[in-house]
């Protein structure tokens, strides 16, 4: 489904209009929050330009997991069988607090 999914996007988009954005990434200004954020985290990175910005997300908030999964795209993160489970941990840790 995942695949059908980037398939069906691609081949509806303008290319350029695609890769801009990727493109545009180092440039795109990201500033520190005035205050840490104190909220449990999940911070899922994938295979793709944003590591590095999910890494420095991740050093924001203290306590939060980092979970990089290589091989995932920016969808597929998403579903990947070891994101699901620690969001779900998460969410009890969360719920019993």
């Amino acid at each position: 489904m995942i695949a059908g999914f980037n398939a069906e996007g691609l081949s509806t988009n303008d290319p350029a209009t695609i890769v801009a954005p990727m493109r545009s990434v180092d440039a795109l200004p990201v500033l520190p929050p005035a205050h840490r954020i104190r909220a449990p985290a999940l911070v899922a990175g994938a295979g793709d330009p944003l590591v590095p910005r999910s890494r420095w997300l991740a050093s924001w908030c203290p306590g939060a997991q980092l979970l990089e999964i290589p091989g995932a795209d920016h969808i597929t993160v998403l579903y990947h069988p070891k994101v699901l489970a620690a969001m779900r941990s998460l969410m009890r840790v969360t719920a019993s607090q």
